[in-house]
C-alpha cells in the first residue's frame, strides 16, 4: 500500500506540471519530451522521497533508480499520458502503474 501512495504522489506531482504539455504546439518536440522527462525525474524524486518502503534503507537511491528506471522505458510524453491517465483514477490507477513497473521495482528496492 506504501508503494502505492509514494507513486500516487509522484504522479501527482508530476501531473501538476502538465500544463507545459499544452504548449506543445509551440515548442519543439524533442526539447518538449526532454522538459516532461525531467519535470516527472523531479515531481517523482521529490513525492518518493517523502516515503518509506518496506525492505529499502536507503530511500532516495531507490527513487533514483526508479525514476532512472521509467525513463529508460518510457518518454516524456509516454510519462505524461501515464500520469494524466492514472492520476483521476486515484488508488486503481498508482497499482495499474506499479503493476506495469514492478520488475523494475523489485531490481531497485534489492540494490
Amino acid at each position: 500500500m506504501l508503494r502505492h501512495l509514494l507513486i500516487t504522489a509522484a504522479a501527482a506531482s508530476f501531473a501538476a506540471a502538465m500544463p507545459l504539455a499544452a504548449q506543445a504546439q509551440e515548442q519543439d518536440p524533442e526539447q518538449l519530451e526532454q522538459e516532461l522527462t525531467e519535470q516527472f525525474v523531479e515531481g517523482f524524486n521529490r513525492g518518493c522521497v517523502r516515503g518509506e518502503t518496506p525492505g529499502v534503507f536507503d530511500q532516495p537511491a531507490y527513487c533514483s533508480c526508479l525514476s532512472d528506471a521509467y525513463t529508460s522505458r518510457y518518454n516524456g510524453f509516454a510519462l505524461a499520458q501515464i500520469s494524466n491517465l492514472s492520476g483521476p483514477m486515484g488508488p486503481k490507477g498508482a497499482e495499474l502503474v506499479n503493476l506495469m513497473m514492478a520488475p523494475e521495482m523489485a531490481s531497485c528496492a534489492a540494490q
